[in-house]
């Protein structure tokens, strides 16, 4: 459930090598840190890129594009570079909506410069 590695880039890339497979879908917003599209093309997956909903992943569109090839979801939170967060409701809700099979990257890199109430990090909510 947590990975450590000579920083972010090299823990995206560290998951990609270990998951990704050509032609497997990887799902982010569409104005994010740029490695989990560097990731997913390395490896040969498919990006989809989801609009962002007033600067903010919009986790209920992501939900509706989860298909059978979708292997990986990268979630920044907070988001680089536009500083928006997605709250635990939200977090809650959207991994409801996530099959078993599919592995959920939330990369909580700026998590220390949050000043947001309504700011938890998914580690409060690991087993």
């Amino acid at each position: 459930m947590i990975i450590f590695g000579n920083g972010a880039d090299d823990v995206i890339d560290l998951v990609g090598m270990a998951f990704i497979n050509e032609r497997d879908e990887v799902i982010t917003g569409a104005n994010t840190f740029p490695a989990y599209k560097i990731a997913a093309k390395i490896m040969g997956g498919k990006l989809i890129l989801v609009k962002l909903k007033n600067f903010c992943f919009d986790l209920q569109k992501i939900s509706q594009r989860i298909n059978k090839k979708t292997k990986i979801i990268f979630i920044c939170n907070p988001n680089n570079p536009t500083g928006t967060i997605v709250t635990k409701k939200e977090v809650n809700n959207f991994m409801k909506k996530v099959p078993d099979d599919v592995i959920v990257v939330f990369d909580e890199t700026y998590y220390d410069y949050v000043e947001d109430k309504n700011y938890t990090s998914v580690m409060s909510s690991l087993k």
